[in-house]
């Protein structure tokens, strides 16, 4: 992910936007989705994007 420009763009690899009930929201959640159901072979970064925010703003890599 390029963050130094206005608005933040994948750079290679592949992206997919996903909605997901805030309310079942886990680690394990957000790998069957990922790896099970758009068929990932490994992940290797998760991005969320706060509701109501910008690419440019509201972009944050989860740690944990």
């Amino acid at each position: 992910m390029d963050m130094s420009v206005a608005v933040p763009k994948c750079i290679g690899g592949n992206e997919a936007v996903v909605n997901l009930l805030v309310d079942v929201l886990s680690y394990f959640e957000i790998m069957k989705t990922l790896i099970e159901d758009l068929q990932y072979v490994s992940v290797e970064r998760i991005w969320y994007l706060t509701p109501g925010e910008s690419m440019a703003t509201g972009l944050h890599e989860i740690h944990s």
